[in-house]
């Protein structure tokens, strides 16, 4: 993989630097891909003021929600489905 993905100026530097970080052409370097794994994503500056443990209790508000076509029909992500998925990533 080579090339360059120019930022645009008005990007902030935070969001400047995950994208050029997830985006590093040697997998080695790539965050997300050295020690520490999906935690060196979460803890990156971008994410500062996000609420990790919100999302893993799956208490954080959508921006923006679909409309429910049948509101009787179970949802696709059941607890279920998400049990666990905090600690496979920790």
């Amino acid at each position: 993989m080579s090339g360059h993905v120019p930022i645009p100026e008005n990007f902030s530097r935070a969001i400047a630097s995950i994208i050029k970080k997830l985006l590093h052409t040697s997998q080695t370097k790539r965050l997300g891909r050295t020690v520490g794994g999906a935690t060196t994503v979460m803890c990156h500056r971008w994410f500062s003021n996000f609420d990790w443990d919100g999302l893993m209790e799956m208490r954080l508000k959508p921006p923006i929600e679909p409309e429910k076509k049948d509101p009787d029909r179970e949802s696709s992500a059941s607890q279920h489905d998400v049990e666990g998925f905090a600690t496979d990533f920790l």
